[in-house]
């Protein structure tokens, strides 16, 4: 269950996101900053306790599912 959001990047995606009681953070920042160039495949090589989707519908077109990754899993 989601119980927090916590800072923003832009003006309204949330920068990280707390999943009972342990700190998410998104994917595409997480491999960005530590520079890798295909994310999809540092997703793939965690195991699936490390990684998860949310939906984060904001009325555009569009997947709304943005993958994160656990704080142990960065």
């Amino acid at each position: 269950m989601t119980s927090a959001w916590h800072g923003t990047v832009g003006s309204r995606i949330p920068a990280a996101v707390v999943i009972d009681g342990e700190p998410w953070s998104w994917a595409w920042d997480v491999t960005t900053v530590l520079g890798y160039a295909n994310g999809r495949d540092v997703l793939a090589a965690l195991p699936e306790r490390m990684r998860n989707t949310v939906a984060m519908p904001d009325g555009n077109r569009g997947n709304p599912n943005w993958a994160i990754v656990s704080e142990s899993g960065v």
